[in-house]
């Protein structure tokens, strides 16, 4: 089974959201009861993520995860680009 609802620490907790091919597709952050964080991601075709939308405290991010057949290449975001190197 998927995780749904997962505790960080006393007054925060997690909420999972998936489709029905099991992939991940929002979080959301709750602190006490006010809205923290929401991330809703992307899939390609073939079920890799392509994109991820965040909004925290109103600031909103959105990154792109880039693919060489099943491996990610390279993550890239506003201001910022993570190579992934394999051996």
């Amino acid at each position: 089974g998927n995780l749904i609802e997962k505790a960080v620490g006393i007054v925060r907790w997690q909420t999972f959201t998936y489709d029905c091919e099991n992939r991940l597709v929002k979080t959301e952050t709750m602190a006490d009861t006010q809205v923290e964080s929401t991330s809703s991601y992307q899939y390609d075709s073939l079920g890799r993520r392509v994109g991820k939308q965040s909004e925290i405290k109103g600031q909103s991010d959105h990154k792109r995860f880039l693919w060489q057949g099943l491996r990610m290449l390279r993550e890239e975001g506003p201001g910022q680009s993570s190579l992934y190197l394999y051996e």
